[in-house]
């Protein structure tokens, strides 16, 4: 299907949201997390001005203002939208606004983005890149999220030879080491340098260590 089948429209942040479809009636815990898990992603509309030099007018010129849109908002992160993965069905707002100083030419763009913007107590699944005996590190895509050690269930000790977390409860044996994937709640966010931090945790029903 296309972009946005199965979401379901809210508004927030300024443009038309969409988000993952609202669960099915009574769904099992297991299966209710998974769900959440899918809640990050959003499809929005929003307009952005995008400013174009003269050197730019002429033959071309939609395309290039698409350009400028693109390198202006995708691969970038703001405490509004999140990350912004991508910019399609563009529509330029003609003729655009000539500023007599600079030359330049002023359009409204209105376009629809995919955006990944975590929310608090969102659960996800992340892959552990750096452990120590302090904090584990992991991803989710672009998202960085770490987890300190007061976070991680009381039955997993940390093993400084091996650099791994194990757990000392005979019913689970799983690792917590660089590449494994990871069930979190996120507990705190961050928006600094074109980067969203989450803080989570692993203390909880359904979350820790999943199978690869």
């Amino acid at each position: 299907g296309g972009v946005g089948e199965g979401l379901a429209t809210s508004a927030q942040g300024g443009g038309k949201r969409k988000e993952a479809s609202a669960y099915a009636p009574q769904p099992t815990a297991p299966d209710r997390v998974h769900r959440e898990e899918k809640r990050m992603f959003y499809l929005l509309t929003r307009t952005e001005k995008v400013q174009l030099p003269p050197s730019c007018f002429g033959k071309g010129i939609t395309k290039k203002i698409s350009d400028k849109l693109k390198e202006k908002v995708v691969g970038k992160c703001s405490a509004q939208y999140g990350y912004t993965i991508c910019a399609f069905k563009i529509k330029i707002g003609f003729p655009g606004r000539l500023d007599v100083v600079t030359g330049n030419a002023h359009f409204q763009v209105e376009f629809h983005s995919i955006v990944l913007k975590p929310i608090k107590n969102e659960i996800l699944m992340v892959e552990v890149t750096e452990v120590n005996e302090q904090v584990v590190f992991a991803t989710a895509g672009p998202l960085d999220v770490v987890i300190a050690c007061e976070n991680i269930p009381s039955d997993y000790s940390y093993n400084s030879l091996d650099n791994v977390y194990s757990s000392t409860s005979g019913e689970n044996n799983a690792l917590i080491q660089e590449g494994s994937h990871l069930r979190v709640r996120l507990s705190g966010m961050t928006v600094a340098n074109n980067k969203i931090t989450a803080t989570g945790t692993m203390d909880g029903d359904y979350l820790g260590v999943q199978a690869a």
